[in-house]
């Protein structure tokens, strides 16, 4: 296990990439904080994640909003210590044009980064 004991932070990981990618990392040792918009698949999430052994919290938060985003951060180390790797997983196309020369700075901004 490459990466015993660390903590990490994935974004959207509730399903699709994000959950692959966190239960990547479970099995190579780390403790994780699974985050989402929607709680139910993140439940998922965290119970697999936990049958392998390693902790795991879910925390609901939009990536969108900065206030979610810090009351996540001080949750995270309030409740693991520290947050060692972060995975900006989160985003999405959130309703842009189809042809990109119809993608506005506006549409843009609405895309997490």
């Amino acid at each position: 296990m490459r990466l015993m004991d660390k903590i990490a932070l994935v974004t959207g990981a509730g399903k699709g990439i994000g959950r692959a990618i966190a239960i990547a990392l479970a099995r190579e040792g780390c403790d994780l904080v699974v985050n989402d918009i929607d709680v139910g698949p993140m439940d998922s999430v965290v119970k697999e994640i936990r049958k392998m052994g390693r902790r795991s919290i879910p925390i609901v938060a939009d990536v969108c909003n900065q206030h979610q985003v810090s009351n996540m951060m001080d949750k995270c180390v309030e409740t693991l210590g520290r947050i060692d790797i972060l995975v900006n997983n989160a985003g999405g196309s959130l309703n842009t044009p189809q042809t990109i020369g119809d993608v506005t700075e506006v549409h843009w901004d609405l895309v997490p980064s």
